[in-house]
């Protein structure tokens, strides 16, 4: 059963990301990998909630690990990131290598730390 909700989960992530990521890049003609970034961002927000409401509450382990590891794991991007990351590099952009580096670590782990954060607030 957690295998297949894994797995419905990651095809509904992947399309999530497919969507976002086009519709992130649609709106911004920048060098800069913004659809890229705004997926790992939104989801490490996603992955700060679901981990405070998995604590908080009794939720079903299926569904927490339906949505972090589904969902989430498909939605955002590590592997992307990371080529993207080389390509700026070899294209010369070290600026933007750099920024997307430390801006999608340090705004993904504040985004995370703000998704436990809201559900802690809400739930007290």
């Amino acid at each position: 059963m957690i295998y297949l909700a894994v797995a419905l989960a990651g095809a509904l992530g992947a399309v999530c990301r497919f969507l976002m990521d086009t519709l992130v890049r649609s709106q911004n003609e920048s060098y800069f990998p913004w659809g890229t970034f705004v997926v790992n961002i939104s989801g490490s927000f996603a992955l700060g909630i679901i981990a405070a409401l998995a604590l908080r509450f009794d939720i079903p382990e299926v569904f927490t690990i339906a949505a972090s590891t589904g969902f989430l794991g498909a939605y955002t991007t590590f592997s992307g990131w990371m080529v993207q990351t080389i390509e700026l590099i070899e294209s010369g952009a070290w600026n933007y290598a750099l920024h997307n580096v430390f801006s999608s670590v340090v705004l993904g782990i504040l985004a995370a730390a703000g998704g436990f954060a809201l559900i802690a607030w809400a739930t007290s």
